[in-house]
């Protein structure tokens, strides 16, 4: 039942040093790493992009510890493939915090989750994963609850098995625990986006809704931003934040450490420099992966000597599509990359 959680990456070897070391400060005791500092306020115009990225992972900070106060039922985390959806929800259940918080809301409040998987088992990625799995942990050490429940549900006791259950019985046993178990509930329902074929999010938004008109019930899911599921999460008029966001000052940083060693170099000037890791971020949009990526195929062509347009013009080139880009950095000869062909081309009109 844990194997999807267990399999995120550990927040520990994520690169989200400022997003995780802002979760749950106020705006006034922000710490810096020696490297944020160093590289993101040594000069005025930094100084002033530092305050502001930093401000911005504050403000979503602020909003989600809002939420987990309240008596709002919904919030969302929304980012694109793989920027580290997963990892953040790890991270945010890991903490202790994220449960005082959560009982600033109401004193006895708990905390279950749900990691869909797609490419997992039944279990893991079914909309019957998700009661069995939230039903179980909602159960736990709850002896009471569950002998009532039995009592009303006397045929549930011949259910020993996963296959056994069905999803009316599991929605009927659901809204009886939720009116006698008197504790608040906080569940965290991770990967919308990757609910299984067969039952299709339009059934699973029903079941969040139906989890949602429950009393002592709030509800964090994240997702990616499919248009079926962000209309849906338009109606609800749901809060939440985007992960790019979070991430933007953290990737700023990635890309400076990255470049350093290259620098100072006398075909890229600093403004060139500071024009080439804004472009990169934001064509990034929040995806760790695509930006590695990307920052090497620049790092070679500044090895390579490329001039500041050139490696515009490279970076301009570069697919958004992260299969492409992989397909694009396979390929990466340097008479194959269009930077160098064209290039080529024009020099041979000259001498011609």
């Amino acid at each position: 039942m844990n194997q999807r959680y267990n399999d995120v990456m550990d927040p520990r070897d994520a690169s989200f040093n400022q997003v995780f070391a802002s979760y749950g400060e106020d705006d006034s005791d922000t710490e810096q790493d020696e490297d944020s500092e160093g590289d993101e306020s040594s000069d005025t115009s930094s100084s002033s992009n530092y305050t502001r990225h930093i401000d911005e992972i504050h403000r979503s900070w602020a909003s989600f510890s809002s939420w987990l106060q309240s008596d709002d039922i919904l919030f969302y985390i929304q980012g694109k493939p793989g920027p580290g959806k997963s990892t953040l929800v790890k991270f945010i259940l890991d903490q202790e915090q994220t449960l005082k918080l959560v009982q600033q809301w109401s004193h006895n409040a708990t905390i279950v989750s749900y990691f869909f998987w797609k490419i997992g088992s039944h279990e893991q990625n079914s909309i019957k994963g998700l009661w069995c799995s939230l039903l179980y942990q909602r159960l736990q050490d709850q002896q009471k609850v569950i002998q009532n429940t039995l009592e009303h549900f006397k045929h549930l006791s011949l259910h020993t098995e996963y296959h056994d259950w069905s999803i009316k019985d599991l929605e009927a046993v659901w809204g009886h625990v939720a009116n006698i178990d008197t504790r608040h509930l906080c569940i965290f329902i991770d990967g919308l986006d990757e609910i299984r074929n067969d039952d299709g999010f339009s059934k699973l938004a029903q079941s969040i809704q139906l989890i949602s008109k429950l009393p002592r019930t709030k509800l964090c899911v994240s997702t990616r931003p499919e248009a079926q599921i962000m209309r849906w999460l338009k109606t609800t008029s749901a809060s939440g934040i985007l992960l790019e966001d979070l991430t933007k000052f953290d990737m700023l940083v990635f890309v400076r450490k990255k470049f350093r060693p290259l620098l100072p170099n006398e075909n890229l000037s600093s403004e060139a420099f500071n024009e080439l890791r804004q472009k990169l971020v934001y064509k990034a949009q929040g995806l760790f992966l695509w930006l590695h990526l990307a920052t090497r195929s620049i790092m070679e062509g500044i090895e390579n000597g490329d001039a500041e347009d050139m490696l515009l013009e490279r970076l301009s080139g570069l697919p958004q599509d992260l299969e492409k880009l992989y397909i694009d950095m396979w390929q990466r000869l340097n008479a194959n990359n269009p930077v160098y062909r064209e290039t080529a081309a024009r020099y041979f009109r000259y001498v011609i």
